[in-house]
């Protein structure tokens, strides 16, 4: 059951999409498992879930108790003879780590969400997401649609994120004793530079969803998918930094 993709605009050169209508931008979640015949057993247990032994793995469905989920194409709109789609694949690496497979950056955050209420948090919990910051034509169909996500996460080196925090200490340690505004400046221009720097191709993130909730992730995952398009676009100098100073610039708000 692959799933088909398509696209949505009339431009010369448009992006994929994926059938219920997202950029097609390839995503890998990593739970870690505690139980996994727990695992298999709740997964057993949804409608959604089917699994397929040529692959040895879960094939999370559009359908039954998934159904509900909201993509820009509903399941409604959808058409009967191509459901039901697949949203996800799930494998196993070992007893203790488990990946599901995404085409796009919705499909993680509404995933995370689903599962998480599905299974038990003390079975399985998200670890980290590793992404592709970038689009593609939507010539690319069938079987090398099929095999190209796996060419990303398998044979591509992920960049994992900058350890913030660290940095920011260092800096502050630089600058012990010195002015607050002194020291406030050194922070916003190290912050300034790491926006300005061009996403990785393939990215690491960790994700702190228990803690926080989903939407620090949403917006995360919305900056980069904007950064991607105007890539897309042949904006190619476009970086993060440009999207803070457009949101500070509509907040009327001077610092960049």
């Amino acid at each position: 059951m692959l799933e088909e993709s398509k696209a949505l605009h009339k431009s010369p050169l448009p992006p994929l999409h994926t059938i219920t209508g997202e950029l097609y931008q390839p995503a890998r979640i990593y739970y870690q498992v505690n139980q996994k015949k727990a695992v298999i057993g709740r997964f057993k247990r949804l409608r959604c879930m089917d699994f397929d032994p040529n692959d040895n793995s879960w094939m999370w469905l559009y359908k039954e108790e998934a159904k509900d989920i909201k993509f820009t194409t509903s399941y409604r709109n959808i058409p009967k003879e191509a459901r039901p789609i697949v949203l996800g694949s799930f494998t196993w690496e070992g007893d203790q780590e488990l990946r599901l497979d995404v085409r796009s950056f919705e499909r993680v955050t509404k995933s995370m969400k689903f599962f998480d209420q599905k299974i038990n948090r003390r079975l399985a919990k998200v670890t980290k997401i590793r992404i592709v910051n970038k689009l593609f034509p939507s010539t690319l169909t069938g079987d090398d649609l099929s095999n190209h996500h796996h060419l990303f996460f398998e044979q591509r080196q992920a960049i994992a994120p900058n350890d913030t925090l660290k940095e920011l200490q260092e800096i502050a340690s630089q600058y012990e004793g010195k002015e607050e505004a002194e020291r406030h400046t050194a922070f916003l221009s190290h912050i300034q530079e790491q926006m300005k720097k061009t996403l990785p191709e393939v990215e690491e993130l960790p994700t702190h969803f228990y803690e926080d909730g989903i939407e620090s992730l949403v917006i995360s995952l919305n900056m980069k998918q904007l950064e991607a398009m105007e890539h897309w676009k042949g904006n190619k100098n476009f970086s993060q930094f440009d999207i803070m100073k457009k949101f500070l610039k509509d907040l009327e708000i001077d610092g960049l």
